[in-house]
């Protein structure tokens, strides 16, 4: 009988799903996430579901952590509270609950930014831990944590180094100090490439600004107002957003990134180095995209497709090599797949969907619509193919119409047809797909419509 696999998960910030070489990216270079998606399986068409407050990173952590859809994955999901973090039910099962519970060592390093109660429950011990947004790269406050308790009166260190780098050298001392007999599930949460874009040489000046390509979807201002475009995000860049402007964020995005994947290459040389790789199932995801210009957008509190698409990468025992999936799979399937892969057992507060039978060619999809919401403003549906965006008008706020968008021959989200005759059908089985989810997770927009206008070009 085979041991059980070792888990290494890998969480980015702000990692927006198509930003890497292998799916398309030519101008960015990510040798180690490159070789991950060819050693293993990818999925081409994973989105985060969103959340209810401004730091949308906090409800899709949650998600991720429990396996629950955005509806349940937090204590008073949609209660306007739009600053506060997501404290996780204590009735969910956490991912590394699970595994510590199966008799896996468990431990995080980085970026923590739920309640501590879960950490607590969740990993047996942490080091340079994150419990926050965003901060300086250099300067990063961190704590410690061992026996499963969090000093949150502990005061905060910091190390003057770049955070990826001290979360990679505090998830290779827990490798080299692991016993080789004992199962572990180790989570890495890095910063980047969260703003302040900060990376070290030769990084920070990898990327010529004027050599950067700018999507066709990149422009001055947004097309209508979504609700939220007095966020901090949105004021990173000048409007009407300039071009040059715009290229300076991708060139120091894409420093950032980079500098993240030559991390991630320490922690699979040392896997190797151990001959641990053939034992470990690694998984790469983010909790959610950016939008860095794209509609005249600079943040992630949109529904458009670069802040909703994240990468999920997996690979190692049990994972078919050079698999790409084109069918839609939502974040918090990430946590049902892992357990159901190591063999422990899908727990059953979960309502994520086990990626397995996708990988291996068993079944088509595993789920018909992939869905999102983003505060009390904006709800998505997607099949895939066709996406519904719903902007609601809130406290004086957002545009109160209907989009919908048709991915196969428009990617970029460019040709708004909701007032199109001929997609008359198909926007209305989406609409009754998205009403359904909904109500199924008792949105506060559950029953509220809203009024078209003229659909606009959306450059």
């Amino acid at each position: 009988m085979s041991p059980p696999p070792n888990i290494l998960l890998i969480v980015s910030d702000d990692h927006r799903g198509g930003a890497i070489a292998a799916l398309g990216e030519p101008n960015l270079q990510t040798p180690h996430l490159d070789g991950l998606i060819s050693q293993g399986t990818c999925c081409l068409q994973n989105r985060h579901q969103g959340g209810d407050r401004l730091a949308v990173c906090t409800p899709t952590r949650a998600a991720l952590h429990t396996g629950r859809g955005v509806h349940h994955a937090s204590v008073d999901a949609f209660v306007e509270q739009p600053e506060s973090i997501s404290v996780i039910p204590a009735d969910a099962v956490t991912l590394g609950q699970a595994f510590r519970q199966a008799g896996y060592e468990t431990f995080f390093t980085g970026k923590w930014h739920n309640d501590f109660a879960s950490l607590s429950r969740s990993f047996a011990a942490g080091r340079a831990v994150f419990s926050g947004g965003m901060s300086d790269h250099y300067t990063t406050p961190l704590r410690d944590f061992a026996a499963g308790f969090v000093h949150e009166d502990q005061p905060p260190y910091t190390t003057g180094r770049h955070s990826s780098e001290v979360f990679t050298d505090a998830a290779l001392d827990f490798l080299n100090k692991t016993p080789a007999d004992r199962p572990w599930l180790l989570c890495i949460s890095y910063t980047a490439p969260h703003d302040p874009r900060q990376s070290p040489e030769p990084f920070a000046s990898m990327y010529d600004p004027d050599a950067i390509p700018l999507p066709p979807n990149v422009s001055a201002q947004p097309p209508f107002d979504h609700g939220d475009l007095e966020v901090r995000d949105e004021h990173l860049a000048a409007m009407p957003r300039q071009p040059e402007e715009i290229r300076r964020h991708l060139a120091d995005y894409y420093g950032i990134l980079s500098h993240e994947d030559a991390q991630i290459g320490r922690l699979l040389k040392t896997l190797e180095a151990g001959h641990r790789s053939s034992r470990t199932i690694v998984a790469y995801t983010a909790d959610h995209g950016l939008a860095l210009g794209q509609h005249g957008l600079m943040g992630k509190q949109n529904l458009y497709e670069p802040s909703l698409r994240v990468p999920l990468i997996l690979a190692g025992p049990g994972v078919p090599a050079g698999r790409r999936i084109d069918a839609p799979t939502q974040s918090h399937d990430l946590m049902p797949t892992l357990t159901d892969l190591a063999g422990i057992g899908i727990p059953g507060t979960a309502t994520g969907l086990s990626l397995r039978g996708l990988m291996e060619g068993r079944v088509p999809q595993i789920r018909r619509y992939a869905f999102a919401a983003y505060r009390r403003f904006q709800r998505m549906v997607t099949d895939g193919r066709w996406k519904l965006i719903r902007i609601y008008r809130y406290n004086g706020q957002g545009s109160n119409r209907i989009c919908l968008f048709d991915l196969r021959s428009d990617p970029y989200e460019l040709h708004d047809l909701a007032t199109d005759s001929a997609s008359r059908d198909t926007l209305h089985r989406l609409a009754e797909a998205l009403a359904a989810w909904l109500n199924e997770g008792d949105d506060p927009l559950a029953g509220v419509e809203v009024v078209n206008v003229p659909a606009t070009k959306s450059a």
